[in-house]
């Protein structure tokens, strides 16, 4: 069997060409092949969620810092404390 070379950045051919290399291998090296895959993915997945756990908290520190801002140039301009608490929702 004569193997092909895949140039393309398509994500079908680079994981055709995954399953061909590993369908040769011996069941001990595939064995320890699924297990550095499910690894890397475990990895990936804990990446992924850190990244979005600390999006989530960057929004939430941004819109409290806008809203003490706002709070602060209210004040500023003569607004009473109990308006700026009903404007804000606080």
């Amino acid at each position: 069997m004569q193997r092909v070379s895949f140039t393309t950045d398509n994500d079908i051919f680079e994981y055709l060409k995954s399953v061909s290399d590993v369908a040769t291998l011996p069941p001990a090296e595939r064995g320890i092949y699924e297990a550095c895959l499910m690894r890397a993915r475990d990895y990936n997945a804990v990446l992924k969620t850190a990244k979005e756990r600390a999006l989530e908290e960057g929004r939430a520190e941004g819109r409290a810092e806008g809203l003490f801002e706002a709070a602060e140039r209210l004040k500023a301009n003569g607004v009473d404390e109990a308006t700026i608490k009903a404007w804000l929702g606080i």
